[in-house]
């Protein structure tokens, strides 16, 4: 599981810009824990392997 801090890190775009993603249902698929928004690293790579080479946001 990635934190929402760490995947905005390596992704080099603001954590804003998840929380914007979710709110819009799209992005990677996340789970909240107790509140907190986790990233399986599972759906990171799905998400990474289906944007592949695409421009613009998601």
């Amino acid at each position: 599981m990635v934190s929402e801090t760490r995947l905005a890190d390596y992704w080099d775009i603001s954590q804003r810009t998840l929380q914007r993603w979710r709110s819009k249902g799209c992005g990677p698929e996340f789970v909240r824990i107790g509140g907190v928004i986790r990233y399986p690293l599972e759906r990171i790579q799905e998400y990474e392997q289906e944007h592949r080479g695409s421009a613009g946001t998601p």
